[in-house]
């Protein structure tokens, strides 16, 4: 089995539950099927939403992170304060910002962020240059993964379009969170495993 298939696995006990709570806090907030208009109760829930989705992936990364080390995944380590909290804060605010100039930018802030939060979360005292040894370290395997998340994010997009056709309200929330949480669980522990092995061929 992958390095990263291995993180998966000792990982579960965080994020499951991780990936449960962040579809479930995000299906919560569109009961009642909230309009998009600037009012302060909706500002107020795009707020929220937000603050769920760095929460979970600040979770997830720490825990992806300690399994690929091979150490001890316990939730007093995950939880510790960690500057990770803080560039998972702006990743989702990066992809907020690419979403309202095009929905096919937020790909861009996909690769930012898997990039980043291996880094981040490894400690890295500045991650834009570790993320960048990522990519000088392991070239073709990054241009590969990169070529996958494209995919996936096209996939993605295409399914949640249909997918809106059929359910909608929190139950399309949750199926769609379902989704995301899990597939973007599988390709950051590829993206840690990645900035791994560069780290190693320093």
């Amino acid at each position: 089995m992958s390095a990263w298939g291995r993180a998966l696995g000792t990982s579960a006990r965080v994020w499951v539950p991780v990936a449960a709570a962040v579809t479930a806090g995000q299906a919560l907030l569109v009961v009642g099927d909230p309009v998009p208009v600037a009012s302060p109760g909706f500002v107020a829930l795009a707020l929220a939403s937000g603050a769920v989705f760095a929460i979970g992936l600040w979770l997830v990364s720490r825990a992806l992170t300690l399994a690929i080390a091979g150490e001890p995944v316990r939730w007093r380590s995950v939880l510790t304060a960690h500057p990770a909290l803080v560039w998972a804060i702006v990743v989702v605010v990066l992809l907020v910002l690419l979403g309202l100039l095009s929905p096919y930018l937020t790909v861009v802030g996909l690769w930012f962020g898997l990039l980043v939060m291996p880094a981040a979360s490894a400690g890295a005292s500045n991650p834009l240059p570790a993320a960048g040894h990522t990519i000088r370290r392991q070239p073709t395997r990054a241009i590969l993964a990169a070529v996958v998340v494209a995919v996936v994010w096209a996939l993605g997009a295409l399914g949640m379009l249909l997918l809106g056709f059929f359910v909608t309200g929190p139950l399309s929330a949750a199926l769609t969170w379902i989704a995301l949480t899990l597939l973007g669980t599988v390709v950051l522990a590829v993206w840690t495993d990645l900035y791994a092995r560069a780290r190693v061929t320093r």
